[in-house]
């Protein structure tokens, strides 16, 4: 049997233990509700710091793609511009090579004492 503790003729032992398990109690919820309000505004503080870093990494972003652009661009100009360049050379090299071997054609056809004697091969 627990033992009583009697004060002016009152059980202050019961009292006290009711006391401090309403106390304890609310210790523990207060405890929780602080560790789950601290939970949240950590979140808070982490979502804001990645949406503030978020922002300055598509500033960055946005910069270097307008300085690929800007050197991208004409350098594709004048790749273009070199191979088209390219192309027309071999299309003439090509008629030149076409026009010379009509020429010995020709030549060949008229005869070998022709063709000898104008030195193209």
């Amino acid at each position: 049997m627990p033992q009583q503790t009697l004060v002016r003729g009152i059980d202050i032992s019961n009292t006290l233990t009711q006391r401090f398990k309403k106390f304890s109690g609310s210790m523990i919820k207060q405890s929780i509700k602080r560790r789950i309000v601290a939970i949240a505004v950590g979140l808070i503080i982490l979502m804001l710091a990645t949406s503030i870093l978020s922002m300055i990494m598509v500033e960055r972003v946005g910069h270097l793609l307008d300085q690929l652009t800007a050197r991208y661009t004409p350098a594709n100009a004048h790749l273009t511009r070199m191979n088209v360049l390219s192309l027309e050379r071999a299309l003439a090299l090509r008629r030149m090579r076409g026009r010379k071997q009509e020429g010995l054609i020709h030549l060949a056809a008229r005869g070998p004492s022709m063709h000898f004697a104008t030195g193209v091969l």
